[in-house]
């Protein structure tokens, strides 16, 4: 397999992995971006994470989501607490 076959191999594959990781969102990937935000914001005003899910619980609630779901979802990303939120969940949407 030649050097260009390869690279396009790959790209294919990780457009498949990038969309198949966007199917699986289950709210909108912009409210995923605002929690990323208030959760930040609040750890750094309330002294950091206390390991608990406390402020995402908080910005969901005040959503027309599935609370329940897209926590589950979270906890399967990485996201046990607060501050793994933002350092494995909003990891992955930047990769």
């Amino acid at each position: 397999m030649d050097k260009a076959r390869k690279k396009e191999l790959l790209k294919a594959y990780a457009d498949k992995q990038r969309q198949s990781f966007k199917d699986s969102l289950p709210m909108d990937e912009e409210l995923f971006w605002n929690l990323f935000d208030y959760v930040d914001e609040k750890l750094e005003t309330n002294d950091g994470c206390d390991h608990s899910l406390t402020f995402t619980r908080e910005f969901l609630e005040k959503q027309s989501v599935d609370v329940e779901s897209v926590l589950d979802w979270i906890v399967n990303e990485g996201g046990g607490c607060d501050c793994e939120v933002l350092y494995n969940v909003e990891e992955r949407f930047e990769e």
